[in-house]
């Protein structure tokens, strides 16, 4: 399942597709692969995804109080959609999983695509969920026999993201020291790679944080991973700048098998958003 969206839409303010991706679940056992993906496309609006709809997508009027000046041209979005489509029928009609990885990242596909930023997310049939937060007690991992470690944070907890429709944890170290959030797992899963979504609110002035994935035998990988700030968007042009928070898939790969993830966080000006961290296979 893949949805596409643009965030210049004048009557949608959330992701809702997004919504629609956190409620569906894969089958368990299932011996099908599947996987479920978007694509949030900046300067894009829902209009110009066809012929008809065009740079104004409210009703005649209104539709002159929009600001429109920022929008891609029909064109350029068009030829996203294009080449979104046919990658997806070409995973559907030929099994040709090789266009997979334009879902993973859409940074595999940044020579063909319009320049403007893209949030992508993806989820398979074969991840191992290890923390989602959608019971809003972040000191429980979802993964039976995990335990989780906080230290030197300001904020930890889970909160709901409205545009995603979805809760998730919020990370904030405490002023002059370094903040860990630690999730240790009872016995080690073997995989390709740790994937989870991250992005940072609008107050969060830090564009990256250090990931420390944890093997077996005590020693560890560390990433520092870049983190996109939210999107501003003026829809009408007396209307003041929003913000659209950009919470992106990132994949790390593992060496070998993982028993726990840091995440660390070392400027008080941080705020991120997490959500979602699997074991893909």
């Amino acid at each position: 399942m893949f949805g596409i969206h643009g965030i210049y839409d004048g009557d949608l303010s959330s992701f809702l597709f997004q919504a629609k991706l956190k409620n569906l679940q894969f089958t368990s056992n299932s011996s099908n692969y599947n996987f479920k993906a978007s694509l949030y496309v900046h300067q894009a609006n829902h209009g110009q995804f066809n012929t008809n709809w065009g740079r104004y997508d409210l009703m005649p009027g209104v539709n002159q109080l929009m600001n429109v000046r920022p929008i891609m041209t029909i064109e350029h979005q068009q030829h996203i959609c294009k080449m979104y489509m046919a990658a997806l029928m070409n995973i559907v009609l030929k099994n040709q999983m090789q266009y997979r990885i334009l879902f993973e990242d859409y940074r595999a596909g940044l020579t063909y695509l319009h320049h403007t930023n893209y949030i992508s997310t993806f989820q398979d049939s074969n991840e191992i969920v290890i923390a989602d937060f959608e019971n809003y007690d972040v000191t429980l991992g979802t993964i039976t026999g995990s335990t989780i470690n906080a230290t030197n944070l300001l904020l930890w907890g889970s909160v709901y993201v409205n545009v995603y429709r979805s809760a998730m944890l919020i990370l904030q170290p405490v002023e002059n020291l370094v903040g860990k959030y630690a999730i240790n797992l009872q016995n080690s899963i073997n995989g390709s790679s740790i994937r989870f979504m991250i992005g940072r609110t609008p107050e969060g002035q830090v564009d990256n944080l250090t990931v420390l994935l944890w093997y077996e035998n005590e020693t560890f990988d560390s990433f520092i991973v870049h983190v996109l700030p939210a999107l501003s968007k003026r829809i009408f042009k007396l209307s003041s700048t929003e913000y659209v928070t950009a919470v992106q898939t990132i994949s790390l790969p593992l060496l070998s098998p993982v028993i726990g993830l840091e995440f660390v966080v070392n400027d008080t000006n941080a705020q991120f958003l997490i959500d979602n961290i699997v074991v893909a296979k």
